[in-house]
């Protein structure tokens, strides 16, 4: 065996945001997937950068105290879970440090709120498929690679997706010809699932249609394709549970992870803002999540959104806001909207709100309450928040999907006195 071929001895100090698990070898940093913090390993490297190495496990030669059997028989191999090797609390215990670490602060000052549920949690899903001459393949993305994982079953889904995926599988099947996509899956309140269809190689309508007809059967109540807006059953569904404001939603927006984990979220940051004499800029507004609640606790709100899948149903999740249809950074770089803004919530989407910020950093609003899904983007956009004159008030993070490195972090910032 030549040198770079033979297998190699590493532990594992941490995990790391991404997934992955960390450990060095003679100093130099190794990531390596499915591993737990306390593994001594045998990993064959597989990648080699300037900076750091990537390996994969040769053998787990001693388990560390976190290392648990995974719930699933596809782990390992899809991609959509990346920590089942880890037991809850190693998992909870993992995402604090990381959003404690990538901010700068310490575990202390990370408020952090735990999933109750580790399985059936999951109220929405994007799976891929492709059907070619070999069949139809529906699952997940492989770790780090496009080809499709096939599953029937997902044991993070909650029961009515789990219901819906042999319905969706029999829908494809019916595919005149060769293609691929996505089909996204939401659950809404009593078990309705909703569908929104998206293919690779675009179809008339004429050829789609009996695919859609084929999905829409209980417990899928909708589906829809938004290229060619068409259309098959309910275009929405109510995803609010019993008490709560209305949350009518469709597949083809955007949803939190998980239902009970979101009303823990939504009430934190409501509290964060509520102020019966104040005016609140919510950017990146979604479906009216925060907004249906906002709107009851401040004297003014304006909701700015973009999607006009989430446009269709703000306005009715949120009748008292003003809504505003509109790219978020060009909403705030207009003179004077922020004039009058006391109070502001973002939400951006993975990427952060580096231009937003750029100019909110310069306004007097004296509260911003930031949502992040993504520690890194937000470390960065709370750095130049800082430099303007802005202080970290709390940070809380919430544990949304477990099984994955995902954390949902909340930032509240306030002027400098």
């Amino acid at each position: 065996m030549n040198e770079a071929a033979r297998p190699l001895q590493l532990t594992v100090e941490k995990m790391v945001f991404g997934g992955e698990a960390l450990g060095r070898l003679d100093g130099q940093v190794v990531f390596v997937p499915f591993a737990a913090p306390g593994d001594q390993l045998s990993v064959q490297v597989v990648q080699r950068k300037a900076r750091f190495l990537r390996a994969q496990i040769a053998a787990v030669e001693r388990a560390g105290p976190d290392r648990v059997v995974p719930i699933c028989e596809h782990f390992a191999t899809c991609g959509g879970c990346q920590w089942q090797q880890l037991s809850p609390v190693a998992q909870q215990r993992e995402k604090r440090r990381i959003v404690a670490e990538t901010l700068s602060v310490s575990l202390e000052q990370v408020s952090f709120f735990p999933s109750a549920a580790s399985e059936g949690y999951r109220q929405r899903c994007r799976l891929a498929w492709s059907r070619d001459a070999l069949g139809l393949r529906l699952g997940y993305r492989q770790w780090r690679s496009n080809a499709i994982v096939d599953i029937d079953d997902c044991p993070v889904l909650e029961k009515a997706l789990r219901r819906a995926l042999p319905q969706v599988r029999r829908a494809l099947q019916l595919l005149p010809s060769a293609n691929a996509g996505t089909i996204q899956l939401l659950v809404g309140t009593g078990g309705d699932v909703h569908a929104s269809l998206r293919l690779e190689q675009a179809l008339d309508a004429t050829h789609l249609a009996p695919i859609l007809d084929a999905l829409v059967d209980q417990p899928i109540v909708g589906a829809v394709c938004p290229e060619l807006r068409l259309l098959r059953g309910q275009q929405t569904i109510e995803q609010a549970e019993i008490g709560q404001p209305s949350l009518r939603g469709s597949a083809s927006c955007f949803a939190q992870a998980q239902r009970a984990q979101n009303t823990t979220l939504v009430d934190y940051v409501v509290e964060q803002l509520a102020c019966e004499s104040c005016d609140v800029l919510e950017l990146y507004a979604g479906t009216g999540n925060f907004s249906r609640y906002l709107q009851q606790r401040c004297r003014r709100l304006t909701a700015v959104e973009l999607s006009p899948q989430a446009l269709s149903v703000l306005p009715e999740n949120a009748p008292r806001a003003r809504t505003v249809g509109q790219a978020a950074e060009l909403f705030v770089g207009q003179q004077g909207v922020l004039a009058s803004v006391d109070r502001l919530l973002l939400n951006p989407p993975r990427q952060g709100a580096r231009e937003v910020v750029d100019v909110l950093a310069k306004t007097p609003v004296e509260r911003i309450v930031y949502v992040s899904c993504d520690p890194p983007t937000l470390a960065r956009d709370l750095q130049r928040l800082f430099a303007r004159g802005y202080m970290l008030a709390s940070l809380a993070a919430f544990d949304m999907m477990p099984h994955s490195f995902h954390v949902e972090t909340v930032a509240t910032l306030v002027r400098e006195e």
